[in-house]
């Protein structure tokens, strides 16, 4: 028997939460991104071996290592010229107190996007999203839209976002991040959709209204 709690108890995980022990802010990890480059690697190298020993291999991901790295090669060198940009937007939608939601974008090839939800991939979900932004938020309010800090920049989000406000008349109030402090973003947003779980949690700590 299987009991979906997720959708059917929120207050089962409030009563055991209650039960738990506090453990202040938890242990912080060093995770170098050199060491974590260099297991990524060696993984893709060794998979090159897959299709050869196992005649009925097929891969989960949507594009191979070589169009992923190229990917990852353009956008991290264009996060160069854009991170003082998003860091600027960011403290001005700050210090002007501009009322705003945050989206957060997963990756495309997560399985949560592939197996688990009604969108084919992140385009549907800001078409929703924005959909019911134009239907339902204040005149005043802002939609900030934040890209996956290891999205392969294989997709360009700023065209398809540019495209979705003109079809739902939103011109001048969706503001669109590459990188960007997520937290300091947490801390002043009135309420966040996300299906990317680090956001989740964080959105948990900050005690946002996160969907």
């Amino acid at each position: 028997m299987v009991i979906h709690l997720l959708a059917t108890r929120p207050d089962w995980f409030q009563s055991v939460g209650e039960r738990l022990p506090d453990y202040g802010n938890g242990e912080p990890f060093a995770s170098p991104f050199r060491i974590r480059a260099a297991h990524d690697a060696a993984y893709h190298v060794a998979g090159i071996a897959n299709p050869i020993l196992f005649n009925r291999y097929r891969t989960h991901a949507p594009v191979n290592a070589a169009v992923e790295y190229a990917g990852y090669i353009r956008r991290f060198t264009m996060l160069r010229w854009r991170k003082p940009q998003d860091a600027e937007l960011i403290d001005a939608l700050v210090e002007r107190r501009a009322p705003f939601y945050l989206l957060p974008l997963q990756l495309n090839s997560d399985a949560q996007i592939r197996d688990h939800c009604r969108f084919e991939d992140m385009n549907g979900v800001m078409e929703f999203v924005m959909a019911s932004f134009a239907l339902h938020a204040p005149a005043a309010a802002r939609l900030v839209i934040k890209n996956h800090p290891l999205d392969a920049g294989l997709i360009d989000y700023r065209r398809v976002i540019t495209g979705l406000e003109k079809k739902f008349a939103l011109s001048g109030r969706i503001d669109y991040l590459e990188s960007g402090d997520l937290d300091k973003l947490l801390s002043f947003a009135r309420g966040v959709v996300t299906a990317q779980q680090h956001a989740r949690f964080s959105v948990c700590r900050h005690g946002v209204s996160g969907r």
